[in-house]
């Protein structure tokens, strides 16, 4: 079973031309061709073949609905297909007759001398034999002279062939040149558009990822403004601390020399690396000296920030109630430790720094006669009058421990608040 190179049709053998495309079968063997007119060939069916499939899809969209000028251009194209085909067969026949008629006319040529050839030495052989001795010169002159006629007779015929065929064969390598050029064009134009295409693409793909890199670093950066500026504050914050620090030990040591005594005798031992300060809200009648406060850094830092600069501490607030159980139990007289709960807009946050867990009251959160049994339970109240105190300060932040979940926490140690 064989098929055309073209269309794939199936044709018998012997068959001159493809039914459906009209290509030349002829040209399917290889034979004694070339490697270089094997190429041009393969190239040709190669074009040819495109040809047809474009032809084929061309066809194959067609509807009945098809305007007149589609139906005109379709059968344009298939029109040209068909002289290209019928151009291309042309011009190989044209080279398969150049070709067998210069192998006849070089055959014809060698029969032609050979039989003049023959038929002059016949004739020399008999006028040879009839001459005298006299006539030697003349028979070499005559042999000189139809010698040198066949010489030119053979070269003109020599030559006249050549030039033909040399004629024949650049007009077809011209047409085959045009024909390959005319395809590398198309090739050309096709890759440059498709190159074009995928450099668009990457661009629009360069310029998104450029986008959104910038975003991200913009995002970044704005992050590390942010941290950084919440850093300065802290270390201002510090700084501000420390000074206090000196401040106030300072008056401790200078108030340290009238009351040595009293304060060895009060002294908690386990007040190592812990800061001393002054309860502002116990007034000098009360006592020969204020009230102290032994605060770790910190405890003194977290109640500093809570007291003059709250909003650094709202992102790390986790906000809590004390259970309405806990509640319960303690008014009916148990004496079990308070437990809380995480609440949405509970009166109270916790902070952790490190493994310790601090609970502070919420700011906007006003103590009254009503709550004020509620609070005492975590909070020691100093100076607080009833009816009177609503606003208060924090001195110490009470503890709290962790149950298990993260869920719930227990009082650790009451804190402290001054009214």
């Amino acid at each position: 079973m064989q098929y055309c190179p073209i269309c794939h049709t199936e044709y018998y053998e012997g068959q001159g031309k493809c039914s459906s495309c009209a290509w030349d079968l002829s040209l399917v063997s290889v034979g004694d061709r070339t490697p270089q007119e094997v190429l041009v060939l393969d190239r040709a069916i190669a074009w040819a073949r495109t040809m047809w499939q474009k032809y084929d899809r061309l066809k194959a969209q067609q509807t009945p609905q098809l305007q007149p000028e589609t139906q005109s251009q379709l059968n344009n194209l298939e029109e040209q297909l068909r002289e290209t085909i019928r151009e291309i067969n042309n011009i190989k026949t044209d080279k398969s007759q150049l070709e067998s008629e210069f192998l006849d006319l070089k055959t014809d040529s060698k029969e032609q001398l050979a039989f003049e050839l023959s038929r002059l030495n016949t004739q020399l052989q008999q006028q040879l034999a009839s001459l005298t001795t006299d006539s030697e010169q003349q028979l070499v002159f005559e042999l000189s002279r139809l010698n040198t006629q066949l010489q030119q007779q053979l070269a003109s015929l020599k030559t006249d062939s050549e030039q033909q065929l040399v004629f024949e064969v650049s007009r077809l390598n011209t047409q085959l040149q045009q024909q390959l050029t005319s395809l590398k064009t198309d090739s050309e134009q096709q890759l440059i558009s498709q190159l074009s295409r995928l450099n668009t693409q990457l661009q629009q793909q360069f310029i998104s990822l450029k986008t959104d890199s910038e975003q991200q670093l913009q995002s970044q950066l704005s992050q590390i403004k942010s941290n950084t500026d919440n850093q300065i504050h802290l270390l201002q914050t510090r700084l501000k601390q420390i000074e206090n620090f000196h401040q106030e030990i300072k008056a401790f040591f200078t108030h340290n020399a009238r009351v040595k005594s009293k304060i060895s005798s009060t002294a908690s031992p386990s007040t190592d690396n812990q800061l001393t300060v002054e309860d502002p809200n116990t007034s000098q009648s009360e006592s020969e000296m204020p009230t102290k406060l032994y605060l770790s850094w910190e405890e003194h830092q977290l109640v500093e920030q809570y007291n003059n600069h709250l909003s650094t501490l709202l992102t790390r607030i986790t906000e809590v109630s004390e259970t309405q159980k806990s509640i319960s139990d303690r008014s009916a007289g148990a004496s079990q430790t308070a437990t809380l709960e995480k609440k949405s807009r509970g009166i109270y946050g916790i902070l952790s720094e490190g493994n310790i867990n601090y609970l502070v009251p919420s700011k906007s959160f006003r103590i009254t006669d009503s709550n004020y049994q509620t609070v005492e339970a975590l909070f020691e109240c100093r100076n607080y009058q009833k009816g009177y105190s609503e606003r208060f300060n924090l001195l110490k932040p009470a503890t709290v421990i962790a149950l298990p979940g993260n869920q719930n926490w227990q009082l650790q140690e009451r804190g402290i608040l001054g009214f």
